[in-house]
């Protein structure tokens, strides 16, 4: 600038270029060199340098520099160190200084109102944020659009509906419309109530109104059908929206809701329809056709797609990788997950704790303990630290062993690391505990969980009763389960399985029966394996009236029966044959016919074991007719024809 004049304009056009093109470095060293020289700087290179350094402590300096030197701050000035205090969480200093405007030329306007109304809304302070709103009215501001829309939209998100589209209202009262924004936060708050309903009768009256939603409007939509699992409205929806060309969080959420139905065929088409449209699909399409595929078992589709997104360099973090192996690991195919974390390490993807869990629950589900305990000690080697999953998942590998001495170093060493045992690892050490039939311990375990936490579960108390179950302690076992009710937990289907069984095990059938009738009175919904175990009980028993009338009233209950159901009972029945005089065997097998009968009026076929079973009993007490019909109905079921009937 040697030849030009260099008066305060260029010095001030200089530096306020440089602020502009994201040099602020640079422009506060033009700022600098301003004072130095005595150039004095325009409000407008002030507001430039404020806004852009509004993120940080020097904002406070810079308008100190503007009071000391005698410049008036614009509204524009004020707004912007209000922003800027409210993005460093100052929101009390923010305040006091809106309230230190009020008798200056520039006070208080809508703009800084607007500011601390949507800092107050995003910490969650909404109560706050309507007290601004009305604050305004109080110093007469006139409300726009946009004040409206951040109350609104804190409310939406914090569920408040009801109270949303009242202030919806009373911004119509007072003359504003409201616009597409206004719409879609409204939207945004009934799809995060899983209100799609909402959603559609404010896409109406948009359209009543003459607004057009637009693709933000459609993707709410979208997401509210796929978070109510009602995907097929979603794809629906989105053929409807040929008016705003899909994008990559459209398909996302599409995709999304796809897999979380299991449909992952479908998913897998869309995923292919976005490639082909050249909408690169992201992380969340990723994850969830490869979290699907792995849940629903098929693991060699998985692992081509897998493959095929490595190779592609589309694999950025460990995400990916540790769905694979954790599919891999929870079919015991511990070879395979191996395999994928070392195809990982050497992409240069760096395993995270999950990954060891995942490795060393697919170590303890194959029983390579050995193995287990090996890549439990490398952890810490690999800069990370154990979690209370990996302490857990290794101490109920060693229950299932019954080893509670390691457990119990297990849990000193957790300790040690400063976790505290969660409820689920103390129901492991409890059910340790019952199988060396320690059950006092189990007790004292659960009785501290009543007292100094973690509160525990139905598992933990399933998981005990069991316990008192094998040991043949029913009155234990019924004392625990009104207990479980006593502390507000609700008993599940599955205790009382376990009862059943334990009661039917112990021979205590009277008490059995009365418990499975108060349940079905209570519509508790049994399941069909609490009528297989009475049903094998009386079987048992002999007593095979009981027993042919709970099978039928299986059958009734819309059941699938397979041969195996049929396969129990008629065994039990031979096997009982087997303990009785000549006259009360035949009666018996006379029953075993009958169940025959019935398994073949349901379309069942005989097989070669039921045969073997029912041969031996006819043959035991010389009854050659039904060994003949029998050996004719092995030849109509087309089994094996090789042997003869004698």
């Amino acid at each position: 600038f040697q030849k030009w004049d260099s008066n305060h304009v260029v010095w001030d056009m200089l530096a306020s270029a440089y602020s502009r093109c994201q040099m602020v470095l640079d422009a506060l060293f033009v700022f600098a060199k301003m004072k130095d020289f005595n150039i004095r700087a325009s409000i407008i290179l002030y507001n430039s340098l404020l806004y852009k350094l509004r993120d940080t402590d020097i904002i406070r300096d810079i308008y100190d520099d503007i009071k000391a030197n005698g410049i008036n701050p614009s509204e524009y000035t004020n707004s912007i160190l209000i922003d800027g205090l409210c993005k460093q969480f100052s929101m009390q200093e923010a305040v006091e200084f809106l309230r230190g405007t009020e008798c200056r030329e520039f006070g208080p306007c809508v703009v800084s109102f607007n500011t601390l109304m949507s800092s107050s809304c995003k910490m969650g302070y909404i109560d706050v944020a309507k007290s601004f709103f009305c604050m305004m009215f109080k110093y007469g501001l006139h409300l726009n659009v946009y004040s409206y829309n951040i109350l609104i939209h804190g409310l939406s998100v914090a569920g408040a509906m009801e109270e949303a589209l009242e202030f919806k209202g009373d911004m119509e009262k007072h003359g504003l419309e409201p616009n597409v924004v206004t719409y879609n936060v409204l939207a945004k708050g009934f799809c995060l109530l899983g209100m799609t309903s909402g959603v559609r009768t404010l896409i109406n009256e948009m359209l009543h109104k003459g607004l057009n939603p637009d693709i933000v409007t459609f993707k709410m939509l979208i997401c509210g059908y796929c978070k109510a699992v009602n995907v097929n409205e979603g794809i629906k929806l989105r053929k409807e929206n040929s008016g705003h060309k899909p994008d990559i969080v459209m398909y996302s959420i599409l995709v999304q809701g796809l897999c979380k139905k299991g449909l992952v065929e479908l998913a897998f088409q869309l995923y292919k329809d976005m490639c082909y449209k050249r909408i690169l699909p992201n992380i969340v399409a990723h994850r969830s056709i490869l979290k699907s595929l792995c849940e629903k078992g098929y693991m060699c589709e998985a692992r081509a797609f897998f493959d095929a997104l490595l190779n592609c360099d589309l694999m950025d973090d460990v995400f990916l990788g540790n769905i694979m192996i954790d599919g891999y690991a929870k079919r015991g195919d511990i070879g395979e997950a191996l395999q994928v974390y070392e195809l990982i390490k050497e992409k240069g993807i760096m395993p995270s704790i999950v990954t060891f869990n995942s490795l060393l629950y697919g170590f303890c589900k194959a029983r390579k303990l050995d193995d287990a305990r090996k890549l439990f000690d490398t952890i810490v080697a690999h800069g990370l630290i154990p979690t209370e999953v990996t302490y857990t998942t290794l101490m109920d590998a060693y229950s299932e062993e019954a080893n509670i001495q390691t457990i119990l170093e297990l849990q000193a060493e957790m300790k040690a690391r400063g976790m505290e045992p969660t409820h689920v690892t103390r129901t492991v050490i409890m059910k340790c505990h019952g199988k060396t039939s320690q059950m006092h311990e189990s007790v004292r375990i659960l009785k501290n969980m009543l007292t100094t936490g973690p509160w525990p579960d139905e598992v933990s108390y399933n998981t005990i009763i069991q316990s008192f179950c094998k040991a043949r302690d029913m009155k234990g076992a019924i004392r625990l389960h009104d207990e479980m009710i006593d502390n507000n937990l609700l008993p599940s289907r599955v205790t009382y399985n376990i009862l059943l069984n334990g009661l039917c095990v112990q021979g205590d059938l009277k008490y059995a029966e009365k418990l499975f009738s108060s349940l079905e009175d209570r519509d508790v919904g049994l399941m069909k394996y609490d009528y297989t175990i009475l049903i094998k009980a009386h079987c048992a028993k002999g007593d095979v009236n009981k027993a042919v009338g709970l099978f039928k009233k299986m059958i009734e209950k819309g059941f699938e029966i397979s041969i195996r159901d049929y396969s129990a009972v008629i065994n039990r029945l031979c096997k009982r044959n087997l303990l009785y005089g000549p006259y009360k065997k035949r009666n018996l097998l006379d029953d075993v016919k009958n169940f025959l009968h019935m398994m073949l009026s349901h379309g069942i076929s005989l097989d070669l074991q039921m045969y073997s079973v029912m041969l031996n009993s006819f043959r035991r007490i010389g009854d050659h007719n039904s060994v003949f019909q029998l050996f004719s109905l092995k030849i109509k079921c087309g089994l094996d024809t090789g042997s003869n009937c004698g």
